[in-house]
């Protein structure tokens, strides 16, 4: 599958959150609805694919990356950073228990959290580095008065 072909897929999916959840937007409802929301209509468009939210294994290991704790904003800077760290990516398109297929990450902020993008934009990067993801995407949910949610960056 081509890289335009995965992001206009992804373009229809977050259409449809705009056309059936915008009050989970509005209401500022947590990420977590939101994201398990746009894998349920990532599934109509990546039908020869598993889409998951927050899936930890890497096949059948643990999912872990890197240097994580210099990634992360707000995280801890006495850990290891020589040793792996845990994670749970927002919603992923991959091939449950193969490493070979791991075709979407998309990590997600809404405009309620106050934290900057630095470091979704770090996992990002490092998930299609250390993992193998052949696409990320950075999802904005703008919270609020004026709910809206879009591709605030795409990693290709």
């Amino acid at each position: 599958m081509t890289t335009e072909e995965v992001e206009e897929r992804l373009q229809r999916a977050l259409e449809k959150v705009r056309e059936e959840d915008l009050d989970l937007l509005r209401f500022d409802v947590s990420e977590r609805c939101i994201a398990t929301r746009l894998a349920m209509y990532l599934r109509e468009y990546f039908v020869d694919y598993d889409v998951d939210v927050e899936y930890n294994r890497h096949g059948t290991q643990v999912k872990r990356l890197y240097r994580l704790g210099r990634l992360v904003e707000n995280h801890p800077r006495d850990r290891d950073e020589t040793q792996p760290q845990s994670v749970l990516p927002d919603v992923i398109v991959h091939k449950r228990g193969v490493n070979d297929s791991n075709l979407l990450v998309i990590e997600m902020k809404k405009s309620s959290n106050r934290q900057g993008m630095n470091g979704d934009k770090q996992r990002i990067k490092a998930f299609r580095e250390q993992l193998g993801y052949e696409v990320g995407a950075l999802v904005v949910c703008q919270t609020g008065d004026r709910p809206e949610i879009y591709p605030a960056e795409m990693f290709v």
